[in-house]
Order: C-alpha cells, then sequence, then structure tokens
C-alpha cells in the first residue's frame, strides 16, 4: 500500500460535510480500477481497539466500468483525482479510507495489486 499511490484529505473534515480525498500517482505504474475505486471505509472503536468497516454513501458515476489512473500516456507529468466520500458518523471519531485497484502495464490489466490509505479525523 501507498507505494505507486498517495491517499490525503483536502481539508479538514467536518461531520456535516462529504470529504474530498487527493489520489496521487507517485510512480510510473498506473493502476486500474472499477467504478468506485474499490474504497474501504473504517471507524477507530476505542472501546474494542480495532477498526470496524463503515458503509460508505457516496455514489459514483459511472456506476460500472473501469478506470484507469496514473502515468499510462505519456504526457502526463502530474496525475492526481479527486475522490468524494460519505461517511455517516456523529461524533468526533478517526476514519481509514482504503482504496485498491490492480497495476496497468502495457495495455493489460495484471494481477498485481495497488492501493493507498489514509486516517483522517472527522471533528464536529
Amino acid at each position: 500500500m501507498n507505494k505507486d499511490l498517495r491517499l490525503s484529505p483536502e481539508k479538514p473534515v467536518n461531520i456535516s460535510e462529504d470529504a474530498y480525498l487527493l489520489l496521487e500517482s507517485v510512480s510510473d505504474n498506473s493502476v486500474i480500477f472499477p467504478s468506485g475505486y474499490n474504497i474501504q471505509i473504517f471507524q477507530f472503536e476505542n472501546g474494542e481497539n480495532k477498526w470496524v468497516e463503515r458503509e460508505n454513501h457516496a455514489e459514483y458515476f459511472p456506476a460500472e466500468g473501469k478506470y484507469i489512473f496514473g502515468r499510462h500516456k505519456p504526457e502526463a507529468k502530474f496525475v492526481y483525482d479527486f475522490i468524494g466520500i460519505n461517511p455517516i458518523v456523529n461524533e468526533k471519531t478517526t476514519l481509514r479510507v482504503a482504496l485498491h485497484g490492480h497495476i496497468y502495464k502495457d495495455g493489460i490489466e495484471t494481477e498485481e495489486c495497488s492501493g493507498a490509505f489514509t486516517d483522517m479525523v472527522v471533528s464536529p
């Protein structure tokens, strides 16, 4: 994780707003994702001392298909995208957002996985 891609919050995250994450390519590899980027959201539960998966209420369009992200185009000097997420939380908490896809090489989706994650505090 975080070898080919970097994921970070665009700005501090407020409970009442959707969050936007900056996805950056940090290698020469391209990654192919399904619609929705295989996003998973986890919330840290202090009492249980573990990460618990939470639902992402964001809708991604198109709902089907694949998206190639990275330096597969020679003219791409800087590669980034903004990804919205919509977790439902009611109190200050720490979320971990992860996404993953496969390396895209020579026009082919490989079996090699690549992904990124970030932790962020959601505040009232």
